[in-house]
């Protein structure tokens, strides 16, 4: 096996070491199948949802919800599907797109409910900006940056609008009376919209799970100290920080996991 990787490392050291011809590679005949095997959590470990995997585990009372909110196709899903199979799982999704895929793919699961719904602070319609990469669509106004590895045209270049169905949790929730143990968004700049339509929810939730960052690339977007103090007037305690855009030599976006003051006092 080691004469293997050995052959393969060398054939492949032109390639890694012309930077133009490495860059065409990535960003054209290999760039759809990466950022499908990347949503779907096979090429990379996914640190973030073991992390808050690990921390739910520890809650004493394990018979929660977990709201999985910007499903994207399902990578967060399929983890908290092996970990918690017992648990009801509620997943957001608004584009149509990702959203088929989910189905296809989880439409069968038990306890599991799909909806093809985006979250914010109102109930309303309104219009999705889908971005070249369709992950990186927004509510928000995109912004591409010229001189980003990560948030270019190729990227966050608008390719189309599409109407969309927005849901409060605390309306979409109001009958049902079980703990969250994870809130997961992955929002992509609505994350303020989301929590401010949650209030009531995020009282009977232990771990909320989302990114922060400091660009403009969703215009309007909250930086990571306004979500910071607007979690912590509610409760909740920073309780980890994992780092995951590093654009240019700057970090840009991390995600963090926060945990209510009382849920941390119980942890086994």
């Amino acid at each position: 096996m080691k004469y293997i990787k050995f052959i393969i490392n060398l054939l492949f050291l032109p390639l890694v070491k012309i930077k133009p011809l490495f860059s065409y590679l990535l960003n054209n005949p290999f760039k759809k199948e990466l950022e499908s095997r990347l949503e779907k959590g096979e090429l990379f470990p996914m640190h973030h949802i073991h992390r808050s995997i690990r921390l739910a585990k520890k809650l004493p009372a394990q018979d929660f919800i977990i709201l999985d909110i910007g499903g994207g196709i399902g990578a967060s899903l399929r983890l908290y599907l092996k970990y918690f199979p017992s648990n009801r799982i509620i997943l957001f999704e608004p584009v149509a797109e990702s959203f088929k895929t989910i189905e296809s793919r989880f439409g069968e699961s038990k306890n599991v409910t799909l909806c093809n719904l985006a979250v914010g602070n109102e109930n309303s319609k309104q219009e999705i900006n889908i971005a070249n990469r369709v992950t990186s669509s927004s509510i928000l106004p995109l912004s591409a940056e010229t001189e980003s590895v990560f948030y270019d045209e190729k990227t966050l270049g608008l390719i189309r609008n599409e109407t969309i169905e927005i849901v409060r949790l605390d309306d979409f929730l109001a009958s049902e009376k079980a703990s969250i143990g994870i809130m997961k968004l992955d929002v992509q700049g609505f994350e303020m919209n989301v929590l401010r339509g949650a209030e009531i929810t995020l009282k009977r939730t232990s771990i909320v799970l989302l990114e922060a960052g400091n660009h403009d690339v969703y215009v309007g977007s909250p930086k990571y100290f306004e979500i910071d103090e607007y979690l912590r007037a509610l409760g909740f305690i920073l309780y980890d920080i994992i780092p995951s855009v590093l654009d240019n030599g700057q970090l840009k976006e991390w995600d963090v996991i926060y945990i209510s003051s009382s849920a941390l006092c119980g942890l086994q």
